[in-house]
């Protein structure tokens, strides 16, 4: 049987032994210890003894890294899967927006993080909101101060059922955004048919330098780099409905520039207050 899986060896210019019969093993098995011999001195220039070789892999059969079938030997199906585990960890350590981001009902104080991906950010606030995890002894409403109206542009149609869940959880959501782009309309006519009680775009005013959302007693701010405020006022601006943002990201693989986001969730209910009430401003006169 032979597969075309890499394992990754840390020096492959200056192969062991024990890298040899791994290499050699995942990619054909299984074979007896003078086969694998053969191998590594055939295809991999190894010049090894068949005794060091034969020694390694009882070392590894006793490490539960090889098992042996028969005469012959295959590395060992545990070993593989606890391997893939590691590496996935790993994976997720380096790419921070794999992480999982939780937060405690009853947190006080302020947690802070980090984004790479605006998909990724829009959802992950979007199921809290609709969770009503950080509305705490105040009422579940929430109103938001945006650049643009906040949208996951990999979109997913279970987006829009989770979008539905903040209108009905919330109770009151409002939103305003500064900007009235194409696509800020379209967002517009999205959110009003998923129960908010009042959208408005275009303001024009910059009230603050960040994105704000006020959730029941926190305070929740989006620090964008300048970069990616440019990013998005470009892909808003060119897109006019879904469709169009289909393309964009789909064909013209506008979400590989990098962007990147700083968040910062607040416990303060004397602030959220404050904030609400200045906001709610904007739809007094309707």
């Amino acid at each position: 049987m032979t597969t075309n899986i890499v394992i990754p060896q840390l020096n492959p210019k200056q192969k062991t032994a024990k890298d040899a019969i791994v290499s050699i093993l995942s990619q054909e098995w299984p074979l007896s210890a003078k086969e694998i011999h053969n191998r590594a001195r055939r295809q991999l220039s190894l010049n090894v003894s068949y005794q060091a070789v034969h020694k390694t892999i009882k070392q590894f059969e006793k490490e539960g890294i090889i098992s042996k079938v028969g005469r012959e030997y295959e590395l060992n199906r545990s070993w593989i899967s606890n391997t893939k585990k590691s590496f996935t960890n790993l994976e997720k350590l380096y790419n921070k927006d794999e992480m999982v981001y939780e937060i405690d009902r009853n947190f006080r104080g302020t947690i802070k993080w980090q984004f790479n991906d605006y998909a990724v950010m829009i959802v992950t606030f979007a199921e809290i909101l609709s969770s009503n995890t950080l509305v705490g002894d105040s009422a579940p409403m929430a109103i938001g101060w945006l650049r643009h109206l906040y949208w996951p542009l990999r979109f997913n149609f279970k987006d829009f059922e989770l979008l539905q869940r903040i209108g009905k959880n919330c109770k009151n959501a409002y939103v305003i955004a500064s900007s009235a782009s194409l696509f800020d309309k379209w967002v517009q006519k999205q959110y009003l048919k998923a129960g908010f009680k009042g959208v408005k775009i275009g303001i024009g005013e910059e009230l603050f330098d960040y994105d704000l959302i006020v959730h029941g007693d926190s305070v929740i701010k989006f620090n964008a780099s300048q970069r990616t405020k440019q990013i998005l006022d470009e892909i808003y601006n060119r897109n006019k409905n879904i469709t169009d943002l289909f393309r964009e990201v789909y064909f013209r693989d506008a979400l590989k520039a990098p962007m990147h986001f700083e968040v910062t969730i607040t416990r303060d209910p004397s602030m959220a207050k404050f904030l609400k009430r200045q906001l709610m401003k904007y739809f007094r006169s309707e």
